[in-house]
């Protein structure tokens, strides 16, 4: 633990406060000025988030990041990486994926059924798009006269 009074990464000495002895700059918290690349939600630095978590609309806390959790988003949170499979967006891209490729796969397979279907009836010698000839159909009518 740093001693009281002792600041880091050009933070300045604030003065004989135990629980605030400096001063820091604006990227910078904790209370001796070593945590860097923070977020500062009020003009005194008391309320900080670290890690992508942004300030509340009160700056009184701060909304951590996936994978983050604490009072400044310091710490890890194990059990929500693990629940979403290592995080990111990428059951999201699984689904939609899915949401694609299934009807695609379905048009495609009765696509290839109708063909091999017309084919089939090619082969037989029985055209499917072509207009079937009508038959004449011959009356023999008896001469008159006879019976």
């Amino acid at each position: 633990m740093l001693t009281d009074g002792f600041c880091l990464h050009g933070g300045v000495c604030f003065g004989s406060d135990e629980n605030k002895p400096c001063n820091c700059r604006y990227n910078q918290g904790g209370k001796n000025c070593e945590v860097l690349n923070v977020v500062r939600c009020d003009d005194d630095g008391d309320v900080y988030c670290q890690n992508d978590g942004v300030c509340n609309s009160a700056n009184t806390a701060c909304t951590c990041a996936f994978g983050f959790m604490g009072l400044t988003c310091g710490e890890v949170n194990y059990a929500q990486i693990n629940s979403r499979g290592g995080g990111g967006s990428d059951g999201i891209a699984v689904n939609v994926a899915a949401a694609v490729a299934v009807p695609f796969a379905l048009v495609l397979l009765c696509l290839c059924g109708f063909t091999g279907y017309v084919v089939r009836k090619e082969r037989q010698g029985k055209p499917l798009f072509v207009k079937a000839l009508e038959m004449e159909t011959h009356v023999e009518m008896a001469a008159p006269g006879r019976a």
